[in-house]
């Protein structure tokens, strides 16, 4: 349990890196939010 925080921390990171990534690339924006999307769901299981 204890590697619970480090974990959802990670992939609060990742999120975060496809947001910065989503803002710099608009041509990308449906897939990236589909990707940001699948994390969040993970993250809240």
């Amino acid at each position: 349990m204890a590697n619970t925080p480090i974990h959802k921390q990670s992939i609060s990171s990742r999120v975060l890196m496809k947001t910065i990534h989503r803002s710099t690339n608009i041509d990308a924006t449906e897939e990236s939010d589909d990707t940001t999307a699948q994390y969040l769901d993970l993250k809240s299981r």
